[in-house]
């Protein structure tokens, strides 16, 4: 695969391969623990929504804005843009993942994450 499609091939091969993964284990965990199947799905959704919607808006900003300004710096040095950009895409992909979770847990999330920090400094 990674000779006809180089690396983006072999992450989609990869990936694919970790998702049929996922549904034997959801399926195994079915047959074992007697957990629904589709209680373990709802467990999925809002996670894979954060990260499409994630995913989408750092292509676009990655497309079109960043693009655009990295072509505006082009004299300070590729190397030092690129960096910079790629840590700017990170904290955006990040807080972007965030506040999507917030808003399709309503905010459970993150309450649940003060409990668990709570619990971890009481120990």
């Amino acid at each position: 695969m990674t000779l006809w499609y180089g690396l983006i091939g072999l992450s989609v091969l990869m990936t694919l391969g970790r998702f049929f993964e996922l549904i034997y284990a959801l399926a195994l965990a079915n047959k074992i623990l007697d957990l629904p199947f589709s209680s373990q799905i709802k467990n999925f959704i809002k996670p894979l929504l954060s990260s499409v919607i994630m995913l989408i808006a750092i292509y676009l900003l990655r497309t079109f804005a960043f693009n655009n300004i990295s072509l505006l710096l082009h004299s300070v040095g590729d190397v030092y843009i690129n960096i910079f950009f790629f840590i700017l895409l990170i904290g955006i992909g990040a807080l972007i993942y965030f506040i999507s979770m917030y808003i399709f847990t309503n905010g459970e999330l993150f309450e649940e994450m003060k409990r668990l920090i709570s619990m971890i400094r009481s120990q």
